[in-house]
């Protein structure tokens, strides 16, 4: 019979040399492709850190999914949603010839941003999603990235030029959040 964990030695350590918080994300990004790939269809395979932390890809599609287990609330403004975006801009730009989606899955809520560039307690995340489905409020968010939003010199470039419609179905409905 195995020994009981409990009857082993016990260290007493430094908590602020532990890492919860990264063991936590990589046990939720393990189990966010673990699930992906047991959805994988008969023509699709699974790359676990390729372009991000696992894709998708098919004969027609490729999708790029970046996982994060987070305790705070997101925004537009927020660090890992401008890093998102530019990611997904810059992979765009260097594979045009693939149908590319990018899917942001994480565990944190959909914050308000600081000022209500957006309306009233309205999250600019739930603005993207409404955008992305029926074309509202793409001038508000263009508004926001080209002014607010850390974004890259050649999305911006992008937003100046392209219609709703453009930006609606080039960037607006690629790119989604899964919360």
């Amino acid at each position: 019979m195995p020994t009981p964990p409990e009857a082993f030695l016990q260290l007493s350590s430094d908590p602020a040399r532990q890492a919860p918080d990264l063991f936590r994300g990589c046990r939720f990004q393990i189990w966010r492709s673990v699930e992906a790939w047991i959805g994988l269809g008969d023509h699709e395979a699974l790359a676990l850190e390729g372009a991000e932390d696992f894709d998708l890809l098919a004969a027609d599609l490729a999708t790029a999914t970046q996982v994060k287990d987070l305790s705070h609330n997101l925004t537009l403004r927020s660090e890992e949603i401008l890093e998102a975006i530019g990611n997904f801009w810059d992979l765009r730009k260097k594979n045009p010839e693939v149908l590319l989606r990018f899917r942001f899955v994480t565990t944190a809520s959909a914050g308000v941003e600081r000022g209500n560039p957006f309306g009233q307690d309205v999250p600019g995340l739930e603005v993207w999603g409404k955008a992305a489905k029926g074309g509202i409020g793409i001038k508000s968010l263009r508004e926001f990235l080209m002014n607010e939003g850390k974004v890259s010199i050649l999305l911006k470039e992008f937003l100046t030029g392209a219609s709703d419609e453009e930006v609606r179905t080039e960037l607006l409905v690629l790119l989604c959040h899964k919360f």
